[in-house]
């Protein structure tokens, strides 16, 4: 319920036009405080196990989980196709937080948070949540399959 797309499959790739849905990723995106993603007007399209094409938004909604963070208003952006992988890049109003989302087609993401500027106030929090010090900030990597 909700969701409506358009999915077809063919000889050596697959396609999602115009997706409209609101999925939730908290177990997967752990411990980061992600709750859901909402696609609108997603599309992607993949040949001979490449990205060729993507479009339309998406937005991450988050709890408020980790003291320090304002992230009330989500993160938003475009996706793109970034090598054979499918990008979604996820930005937060300010710009201190990403979230970049890769997918393959054969069903394995990597998913990266990065935490921009110093955040010794809560480094321990941080630490304890499999963040780890990188230049300029923090970051949580996680990989997987669907």
């Amino acid at each position: 319920p909700g969701i409506t797309a358009s999915v077809s499959r063919g000889i050596g790739g697959m396609s999602v036009h115009d997706l409209n849905a609101t999925l939730p990723v908290g177990s997967l995106l752990a411990p980061f405080p992600a709750e859901n993603i909402q696609f609108e007007g997603f599309s992607a399209r993949f040949a001979a196990g490449r990205c060729i094409e993507a479009g339309g938004q998406v937005r991450l909604t988050l709890s408020d989980s980790v003291p320090g963070l304002n992230l009330q208003n989500g993160m938003l952006g475009k996706p793109r196709c970034d090598g054979a992988r499918l990008l979604l890049p996820l930005v937060s109003q300010s710009g201190m937080e990403r979230v970049d989302i890769r997918l393959s087609a054969d069903g394995t993401y990597t998913i990266a948070v990065t935490l921009d500027a110093n955040r010794g106030d809560q480094a321990a929090l941080l630490n304890l949540s499999g963040f780890r010090p990188v230049a300029g900030g923090y970051r949580l990597v996680q990989k997987g399959r669907f």
